[in-house]
């Protein structure tokens, strides 16, 4: 999908022009869509110059009337839909007119399927929903055979007014947030048609793989990769470009950059040149054997039409709708406890490629009992979750609504930081060494809070830096008085090893290895009036929080969640924590004051960032000049400023650098094209 600026540049160098010029061939296009219907337009041709085209992209009716208020420099929608390489090889240089029908059949049930997923945005406040239209989009339908690299290239642009329609026949800005988001949606329909219509005119088919060894689509069975990639110039090009960014700059591109860089390729000056001279260049490109390759397959797939057509059979619908829906649920549900529709059927399609109807495989999702629908407001995507995944969320609830003042407190007597001297309402401790006062107030309030907590189930929140491992070491010289056993968990072997490194004496493990040992009667009752410690919850997933809270229950323990739900989530389904922070009744203790930045400035930045006032935050740190923007060639600029700052700064710039710094990167691309970076100056300065 492109954004449109501008209807008449559109109309004239894209959409009439088939990606190449001559002035006696233009393309004609057609207007579909239920908002083409509403103008009595749908079905007429579109020619250059169009009066009604123009008059739509510009915010007007076909008529003249005013469409809506112009809100948007946007005056429409792009929607490209793209054939495999190699059935535009066969249809255009073999010269099989079915498949130009097959794809443009298949584009059509495309555009339907994303059609019904357009929607206006009613009201001006945050709160108003999406709803989805009823006379919705009106389209531009324009099929081109060619890209600009003359290559063969069977595509079809659905040039879409922003505009739409709500049920009141009302106006409004075309809301494209589902449509977007169903892009892979529309593409597997596509995709899926159009392999069940090639297979149907007798052709044979195979996977197309992508580097991971995913399907990502399907070719033409008996037509090379390498023929494919000989007719893909326009592809080769867009992707030495990317490759001279990635060089220049020591990343690849971002989406958006790749966006730039595809438009950035465009030839500016069509090539001024007839179809049928389009077509000599594009087989004398191919050699004698790959000519025959083409009519090969071709004529084989016409025999094979002939007799499947006697015998009255379809390729299509060979596998079980049930079995495939399924297997993805499955596969979804592992790391989503929520999913739309449209990804489930995405995924369907694309495993089951030509094999499975969408009917089909609606009706066996319908079906499914262990698929339970979420949707509680209207909207064009359908949310969805497994009966397991809701099962575990709500016994979760229960359990720590059951255990509201149900418990006596773990330690009532216990004093925190005993040696704490008291200064008005601050509690603070001296550094012997410094001399600086540090306030423990909000630990040692957190630390009462715990100990003396009356639920079964109860939570310490704490942003970053503000002291929960302190807290932590005190709370288990609480539970450790009081005569209890406790065990202290965390969701990853890292932090596992932190926690052991802060309380040396506590039984330290994993989550997952804590409910492997407590699978037996005996092992739970060993835990009878344990206190269990959970540091960084919010990496818990539905599953293991479920079955821990069942531990708990059945043991008789009591239990404390630890860490700031807003830092982590989890790798699997579910996001246990903040499922019982909005449903159930938990209560708990708050650490809210930052004390690990000891540079007040900084410290008062990272207060900013940590309640959320992100643009105060970043002010403070760019009073300071600790933000530093380089564009496209920031990791660059990142790596020269790492060395300068190092101990190899002295070394290479001949200055005082720290081993104290350290560089830090949000994605692995980033890190290794970082890294890559640090080297090659380290090698160019003999550092290295």
């Amino acid at each position: 999908m492109a954004k449109m600026r501008d209807g008449a540049q559109w109309l004239s160098n894209h959409y009439a022009a088939n990606d190449y010029y001559c002035e006696d061939e233009k393309v004609v296009g057609t207007w579909v869509g239920r908002g083409a219907e509403s103008f009595g337009i749908a079905g007429a041709a579109i020619q250059p110059q169009d009066p009604a085209f123009l008059r739509i992209f510009s915010g007007l009716t076909p008529d003249g009337q005013k469409l809506k208020p112009q809100a948007s420099e946007i005056i429409g929608y792009d929607f490209q839909c793209s054939a495999q390489k190699s059935v535009s090889i066969v249809a255009l240089i073999g010269g099989d007119d079915r498949l130009i029908d097959a794809h443009r059949e298949a584009v059509a049930l495309a555009y339907q399927e994303l059609e019904k997923l357009a929607c206006v945005r009613e009201g001006k406040t945050p709160q108003t929903q999406r709803r989805v239209c009823s006379a919705s989009l009106c389209s531009a339908r324009f099929d081109h055979d060619t890209s600009r690299a003359l290559d063969p290239h069977l595509h079809t642009h659905f040039a879409t007014a922003n505009f739409s329609a709500s049920r009141e026949a009302k106006r409004y800005a075309l809301e494209t947030h589902d449509m977007v988001k169903a892009i892979r949606f529309a593409g597997k329909v596509y995709q899926s048609a159009l392999r069940a219509n090639v297979e149907a005119l007798g052709y044979g088919t195979r996977n197309k793989l992508n580097d991971k060894g995913q399907v990502e689509g399907f070719e033409i069975a008996g037509i090379s990769d390498e023929l494919c990639e000989k007719y893909s110039q326009r592809r080769s090009e867009i992707e030495e470009a990317i490759h001279t960014f990635t060089q220049k700059y020591g990343r690849p591109p971002t989406a958006a950059e790749t966006h730039v860089i595809a438009k950035e390729t465009r030839g500016l000056k069509l090539t001024n040149i007839t179809t049928a001279e389009v077509r000599t260049r594009q087989r004398n490109r191919a050699s004698p054997g790959e000519l025959e390759q083409i009519e090969r397959v071709r004529a084989q797939a016409l025999t094979a039409s002939r007799a499947q057509t006697a015998r009255r059979q379809s390729p299509l619908n060979t596998l079980d709708a049930s079995e495939l829906v399924a297997f993805v649920r499955d596969h979804l549900a592992e790391r989503k406890a929520t999913f739309s529709e449209h990804d489930l059927i995405a995924e369907a399609l694309n495993r089951g490629m030509g094999k499975v109807s969408l009917p089909q495989l609606r009706e066996a999702i319908q079906n499914d009992p262990e698929i339970v629908r979420l949707d509680q407001i209207q909207n064009a995507m359908s949310v969805l979750t497994d009966r397991t995944n809701l099962i575990q969320e709500k016994e979760s609830v229960a359990v720590v609504d059951a255990g509201i003042d149900s418990r006596a407190a773990i330690n009532a007597d216990f004093v925190p930081f005993h040696d704490l001297i008291q200064q008005g309402d601050k509690w603070i401790r001296v550094d012997p060494t410094t001399g600086v006062a540090h306030d423990y107030t909000d630990q040692r309030r957190a630390v009462t809070d715990l100990l003396q907590s009356t639920d079964q189930v109860f939570a310490l929140r704490g942003v970053a830096g503000a002291g929960k491992t302190t807290a932590l070491k005190e709370f288990h010289a609480g539970v450790l008085g009081a005569g209890r056993q406790h065990v202290l968990l965390a969701p990853t072997r890292k932090a596992v090893e932190a926690l052991a490194r802060e309380v040396p004496d506590a039984t330290v493990d994993t989550v997952e290895a804590f409910l492997l040992r407590t699978q037996t009667p005996e092992r739970k009752a060993e835990l009878a009036g344990a206190v269990i410690t959970v540091d960084e919850w919010g990496l818990l997933s539905n599953r293991a929080g479920h079955a821990l809270l069942k531990v708990v229950q059945e043991a008789g323990a009591d239990v404390r969640f630890v860490g700031d739900t807003r830092q982590h989530v989890a790798v699997e389904a579910g996001d246990f924590a903040r499922t019982l922070e909005a449903h159930a009744k938990l209560r708990s203790t708050t650490l809210s004051t930052i004390s690990r930045q000891r540079d007040p400035d900084y410290r008062a930045a990272v207060t900013d960032l940590a309640a959320g006032r992100i643009k105060d935050g970043l002010a403070k740190l760019d009073e300071r000049g600790w933000i530093h923007e380089a564009k496209s060639g920031y990791l660059i600029e990142a790596a020269t400023r790492y060395l300068g700052l190092s101990e190899f700064g002295s070394k290479i710039l001949d200055n005082n650098g720290s081993p104290h710094v350290l560089a830090v990167g949000p994605t692995h691309a980033e890190i290794r094209a970082f890294t890559a970076q640090v080297r090659e100056q380290m090698q160019k300065h003999r550092a290295l």
